[in-house]
C-alpha cells in the first residue's frame, strides 16, 4: 500500500481499517456501516469542502478504546478525504486531523 494518502506516514491501525473497508468496495454509506460494525469505531460522511472532479467526500472516524487493565481511554479521530468516481469506485486521496 503507498503512504501517500498519508502524507509520507506510516499508516496505523485506523488507517489499515479504512483501507480494508475500501477495498470491500461498495458506496461510502457501505463504508461507513462496515467501519461502524467495528468495536470502539463511529464513522460519518459530509460533503467535501472543495468542488473536483471527481467529488469528494469526507469520511470522519473515531476510534475509542481503554488502556488494557486501566481506566486510561485513548481516542484517534481522522478524516479521510474519498474522491467518488462517476464508475462509483471509491479512492483515498488524503489523511488530515479534524
Amino acid at each position: 500500500m503507498s503512504d501517500e494518502p498519508f502524507g509520507g506516514q506510516e499508516p496505523d491501525e485506523l488507517d489499515h481499517r479504512v483501507v480494508s473497508a475500501l477495498a470491500g468496495g461498495g458506496t461510502p454509506e457501505r463504508i461507513v456501516a462496515v467501519l461502524a460494525g467495528q468495536p470502539g469505531v463511529t464513522a460519518l460522511l459530509r460533503p467535501g469542502l472543495v468542488k473536483t472532479a471527481p467529488p469528494l467526500v469526507e469520511l470522519v472516524v473515531e476510534q475509542r478504546a481503554a488502556q488494557p487493565g486501566t481506566r486510561v481511554e485513548w481516542a484517534v479521530h481522522r478524516v479521510y478525504d474519498l474522491a467518488v468516481h462517476p464508475d462509483g469506485r471509491l479512492e483515498l486521496r488524503g489523511r488530515h486531523e479534524p
